[in-house]
């Protein structure tokens, strides 16, 4: 029994067609991911500038090599720590914000003033427009994304111990 062949049917414009409706759709789905992908990496990073920020509050004070005596932590040195992490990571630092607080003393400004072992947090803040690699969102909702991190430590500065220098007598 013999087969007949039979004729393909003309279909030159269909693939391209096809292509012209998907592409579109493919490379915002591409974007997309690229863009979330950068958000969660951010984040990420964002989260460990607070934990640097954090960790530098709790020690309080530091032994300062120049002059060999003790060196109070001040608000701004927390901020400058976070500022260096974040630039070293190849982050905008333009528009961050970076708060501390002492939760145990709220009337602590800078980490020097904690007691041993108050509740201290770093929350560090930055708009995702500045760290952005893709136009996506721009066009698909507002600007305004933030990214966020905190991170919470114990104050590990010393307890202040008085010895006393008298001897004892008999």
């Amino acid at each position: 029994m013999k087969y007949r062949r039979s004729e393909p049917r003309q279909r030159r414009g269909v693939a391209a067609m096809e292509l012209a409706l998907v592409l579109p759709l493919v490379v915002l789905l591409m974007f997309g991911i690229w863009d979330v992908g950068r958000m969660v990496e951010v984040e990420q990073i964002v989260a460990n500038a607070a934990r640097e920020g954090a960790r530098q509050a709790a020690v309080g004070s530091m032994l300062d090599e120049s002059t060999g005596g003790q060196k109070n932590i001040y608000t701004t040195d927390i901020q400058q720590t976070v500022l260096n992490y974040l630039a070293r990571n190849g982050l905008n630092t333009s528009n961050v914000a970076i708060q501390f607080q002492d939760l145990s003393n709220p009337g602590a400004t800078d980490p020097y003033q904690a007691d041993h072992l108050d509740h201290l947090r770093v929350t560090v803040q930055m708009p995702f427009n500045d760290v952005r690699w893709t136009p996506v969102n721009n066009i698909l909702q507002n600007n305004t994304t933030q990214l966020t991190g905190s991170a919470d430590w114990f104050s590990l500065k010393d307890i202040d111990v008085t010895v006393s220098t008298s001897l004892p007598t008999n």
